[in-house]
């Protein structure tokens, strides 16, 4: 079911342009199909929203840069779609709804970006006011009182971020909120089902088939665009999925060698 309700909002947004704007847990019906399977039914057509054919194919394509860690193109889509180039990153972020694979303020340093830096380049960069972001692990342990310290230690950093977010809701296009209301609600029903299925990757092959559908110059080549379509999704398979594979064995030695404590791995298994 959430795998069908995934494909019909991708398939909208990415596609035809008319998106239901209120897909909350009260307007969306299951029922059992003529073949036994299930068929979604889509309540309350009170509140849609539109997208132009321009915006729908840069959205297509910033959607694939996003998946593919492309930011020369990142910012491309989302100049295209009115956002500046300082403020991309959070709108790609806004968008995905997932963090991004790099921070999104200019003064924060991926921790492992920072211990791989020489003890002089780490004090240059704390002399220019720059910060070692805490890793995941160690966010996850971090007790509360770390947590607050933590936030007022980055305060200028936080209140540049806000700043960021609300030039995004500002610049982008109106309908885009009504989009991100989508897709956080379809987020949300997604986690209440105990995260079972990557919507990540299933919007990606609907965005990367959006791309190649726009792309696409006269029926004839439809063959060759369908190529196309497997290469890209392979390529997103293996820039995002198989490097949180990774990631996530990585977590796994570290928990069975004891260097972090099961429960935290329990936990991290649990979101994975």
């Amino acid at each position: 079911v959430d795998t069908k309700l995934i494909k019909a909002m991708a398939h909208q947004i990415f596609h035809s342009g008319f998106v239901h704007a209120d897909p909350h847990p009260g307007n969306v019906y299951v029922r059992k199909g003529r073949e036994g399977k299930a068929e979604l039914i889509l309540l309350d057509h009170g509140l849609y929203e539109t997208i132009s054919p321009n915006a729908r194919e840069s959205l297509c394509q910033l959607w694939k840069a996003i998946l593919l860690k492309d930011d020369d193109k990142m910012k491309k889509y989302s100049l295209a779609l009115g956002v500046k180039d300082k403020d991309y990153l959070t709108f790609c972020t806004f968008l995905s709804m997932r963090p991004i694979h790099r921070p999104i303020h200019e003064l924060a340093i991926l921790p492992e970006v920072w211990d791989k830096m020489s003890l002089e380049e780490q004090q240059k960069a704390s002399r220019e006011g720059k910060i070692r972001l805490p890793s995941e692990r160690e966010f996850i342990t971090m007790s509360n009182a770390r947590r607050v310290e933590f936030r007022k230690q980055f305060k200028d950093i936080f209140n540049d971020i806000q700043d960021s977010v609300l030039r995004v809701l500002k610049d982008m296009p109106r309908t885009f909120l009504m989009i991100g209301r989508n897709l956080n609600q379809i987020r949300s029903i997604i986690r209440d089902h105990g995260n079972l299925i990557d919507r990540h990757t299933i919007m990606a092959r609907s965005a990367i088939m959006g791309v190649r559908k726009h792309e696409l110059v006269n029926k004839r080549r439809l063959w060759m665009d369908r190529l196309f379509i497997c290469n890209d999704i392979l390529n997103f398979i293996s820039k995002d999925y198989v490097e949180r594979w990774l990631k996530f064995k990585s977590l796994q030695m570290l928990a069975y060698f004891g260097y972090i404590p099961p429960e935290t791995f329990n936990m991290i298994e649990e979101f994975r």
